[in-house]
């Protein structure tokens, strides 16, 4: 690694760091992220695309962390609502 990759990457540690001690709820925000990154890339869904806005730029504007947790409550929420069991249909027998 040269010095200029170096000094890139203290750069983007410092503005994750910042990032982190900025944001209240990171862990799951960073949480939520790793749902989005697949071996060496990145998912083709909301997940994968802030996972690769964050890997870039070492942090996320507050409206897409408010993207985020909005995803966040709306899978819990789902998750919360189980669906009635389908009704069994019974047919009538007749003794012959």
């Amino acid at each position: 690694m040269n010095k200029l990759q170096q000094l890139a990457k203290q750069r983007l540690d410092g503005t994750r760091a910042k990032w982190r001690t900025d944001t209240g709820d990171a862990e799951l925000v960073e949480a939520y992220l790793e749902l989005g990154r697949v071996g060496s890339g990145y998912t083709d869904d909301f997940a994968g695309r802030m996972a690769r806005i964050f890997d870039l730029n070492g942090r996320l504007s507050t409206a897409q962390v408010i993207n985020i947790r909005n995803a966040v409550l709306e899978a819990m929420r789902h998750k919360d609502v189980e669906e009635p069991a389908p009704k069994r249909k019974y047919t009538r027998r007749v003794n012959p």
